[in-house]
């Protein structure tokens, strides 16, 4: 579904805008350095002006894979800032032991799973888990 928020002669609540471009769809995250496969449920995205809500839900396969978790975005993020990647989202599990965030990679379609230490966290950390994920960020 995609579409225009507000008509002719109504205000949207933008200043200088009268109308706001709307999006919702799907999309098939591609999931880099996955030898051992996931079983991704849904993907799904919304776009309001250039704000882009994705979320997705999957589940990871047994593994000790210990390759990074990178994947991609419906759309290009923004480069908002001077350098470096920037958080934007959650993600939830079912194992509690878990404390890790969606990075957005800055001028690009994708995003990594960082940990509370700084460092990537891998398939092997998730291995059995259902894990969801939600981002939010600016498209370019």
């Amino acid at each position: 579904m995609s579409g225009i928020i507000g008509g002719a002669g109504s205000k949207s609540g933008v200043i200088g805008t009268t109308e706001l471009n709307y999006e919702e769809g799907t999309w098939t995250p591609t999931f880099q350095n996955d030898t051992d496969g996931l079983a991704l449920y849904d993907a799904v995205y919304r776009v309001v002006g250039d704000l882009v809500i994705a979320h997705f839900s999957c589940t990871v396969n047994t593994t000790s894979d210990a390759s990074a978790i990178n994947f991609s975005l419906p759309f290009t993020a923004s480069v908002l800032t001077d350098s470096g990647n920037f958080q934007g989202g959650f993600l939830t599990f079912n194992n509690s032991g878990h404390d890790s965030k969606p990075v957005i990679t800055r001028g690009a379609a994708a995003a990594h799973v960082m940990d509370n230490s700084g460092g990537y966290s891998s398939y092997s950390s998730f291995s059995g888990d259902a894990l969801s994920g939600t981002v939010i960020y600016i498209r370019a």
